[in-house]
């Protein structure tokens, strides 16, 4: 049952209200404005305020205009009941927050029909209040999503530009600590585990924690912990909002998406580290070739003046060999037809080493082009 609050110095007005309500509604009592007040203000408020306006002390404006003016009162029904009833007292009542007006002497009818207006009227207030108030959290909800999502999407956009491990494991913790989330990120590595804190160093319980989730399932609760488990990393965030349901969803949801995508960077630096350990591989052999190349040129260079010497010094034992057998001939009495086969058989053996140097060049040639081809 509603409860009504009568204001008026005079008791038989009261006794009349009284009369009218008592089988409908609990009904308190005010004889002066400052009394009213006190019961308007009490735990137990009432649901309605039939107010004089002609009291002592502080009138009826004043009393409305004092309930209309708080917070906590202000969504109470304020209806004028006196015999000031002039067009320009309704317009004073209702500037004072009134919310309607029934005139002296009270009408049972009217003023049952109007007091019944105040309730669906202020039913209606509060169902577009709750209205406004959903329509505005679920803006903010919005909003704080959007925010969320934009945490996220900055944090993928920016993982082609990560270069290391670390650098890694550095981005996953700023972005969890954009959702006031303390984490714990472990990364598998070529060198083993590389773990990071959002709290700086690890301590032992926390190292203990991420140990034993990390034998769980993809995504796994333990009190107010959480950790996400994706192919060579895991991220323990230590301080889930699970009291808020809703919160709670949708950030599991943003730091799986968040984890998940990492696993495209571990692959991209995976895949860079193995061309990199290749391509030093390379260098080396190449440093190696390159060492064989420069010794190749050096016994080249050698071999090419020692042949330059041999035919120099072969040049020189022919031209020797001639003018000692022009001496022999002279001195042996031989015939000019017997000089003349001799010095052929002399100078058949200078040709022969003369093609003899000339292949020596040609094995130079091809040398010299096998290595070229390496260069390549």
């Amino acid at each position: 049952m509603k409860t009504i609050l009568i204001v008026d110095d005079i008791s038989s007005n009261i006794d009349l209200l009284k009369e009218i309500l008592a089988a409908d509604y609990q009904l308190k009592i005010a004889k002066n404005g400052r009394n009213a007040l006190t019961i308007v203000n009490a735990d137990q408020k009432p649901d309605l305020v039939l107010l004089d306006i002609m009291m002592p002390e502080m009138d009826g404006y004043e009393v409305c205009k004092e309930i209309k003016s708080q917070p906590d009162t202000a969504h109470i029904p304020v209806i004028f009941v006196s015999a000031l009833s002039t067009h320009e007292e309704r317009i004073k009542g209702l500037e004072a927050g009134a919310d309607d007006y029934i005139p002296k002497p009270v009408d049972a009818e009217n003023l049952k029909v109007k007091i019944q207006h105040a309730f669906i009227n202020q039913q209606k207030y509060q169902e577009y209040q709750s209205q406004l108030d959903y329509a505005h959290s679920t803006a903010m909800t919005a909003m704080t999503t959007m925010s969320e999502m934009g945490v996220i999407s900055n944090f993928l956009r920016e993982l082609p530009g990560i270069k290391s491990y670390e650098s890694l494991a550095g981005h996953i913790i700023k972005a969890i600590k954009s959702f006031n989330l303390a984490c714990v990120v472990s990364i598998e590595t070529a060198e083993g585990p590389l773990r990071k804190s959002s709290k700086g160093v690890m301590s032992d319980m926390e190292i203990s924690l991420l140990e034993k989730m990390q034998q769980k399932e993809t995504v796994f609760n333990y009190k107010t912990a959480s950790i996400f488990n994706y192919p060579d990393i895991s991220v323990l965030v230590l301080d889930m909002p699970n009291e808020t349901v809703e919160l709670y969803g949708r950030l599991k949801d943003h730091l799986a998406t968040l984890v998940e995508g990492s696993t495209t960077a571990i692959e991209s630096l995976r895949a860079n580290g193995k061309l990199i350990s290749v391509l030093r591989q390379q260098k080396t052999q190449n440093d190696n070739l390159s060492q064989l190349l420069n010794t190749i040129d050096s016994v080249l260079l050698i071999i090419e003046e020692q042949q330059l010497r041999y035919k120099d010094e072969n040049a020189q034992i022919m031209a020797q060999l001639f003018d000692n057998m022009q001496q022999t001939f002279y001195h042996l009495g031989l015939t000019e037809s017997q000089e003349e086969d001799l010095m052929k058989i002399a100078q058949s053996a200078d040709e022969q080493l003369q093609k003899l140097f000339e292949k020596n060049l040609e094995l130079d040639q091809k040398i010299a082009m096998l290595k070229a081809l390496i260069n390549l």
